[in-house]
């Protein structure tokens, strides 16, 4: 094998553990930081980033009339919206009027994961295009 195709993998495996077994030795470094208006701007930009991506599988599964990709974009953008209310529910957000429509619990979270189950049935019975 050649390094250079070794090299990104390697990292990615060691790189993880040896930052732990430097905070685990020196806890000092190891500091806490909190700000809800960078939690609110990740968290929305992380279900842009979804919206995007589910567009883009999107897309792609009416080009190639595959009807699991179809269903995992349904899962992304359900992701998303997932993610825009966590984002909504930020502490000192502006949205604090809004929060029985940002409580999300067990059974929202659950969502994604069902899509994901129907893309496996959906695998298991063969049935892979989608109807025109």
């Amino acid at each position: 094998m050649a390094l250079p195709r070794v090299l990104p993998w390697l990292l990615g495996a060691v790189l993880p553990a040896v930052l732990l077994a430097i905070l685990l030795a020196e806890p000092r470094a190891d500091e806490s930081w909190e700000s809800h208006p960078a939690h609110f701007w990740l968290v929305l930009a992380a279900a842009l980033t979804s919206i995007v991506l589910g567009y883009a599988v999107h897309v792609a599964a009416r080009r190639r009339r595959d009807a699991r990709l179809l269903l995992i974009s349904v899962a992304f953008v359900a992701s998303a919206g997932f993610l825009r209310l966590h984002a909504l529910a930020t502490p000192g957000v502006p949205t604090d009027l809004m929060w029985p429509l940002t409580d999300h619990n067990r059974h929202t979270r659950s969502v994604p994961g069902i899509l994901a189950c129907l893309v496996t049935l959906g695998c298991a019975r063969g049935r892979t295009e989608v109807a025109s």
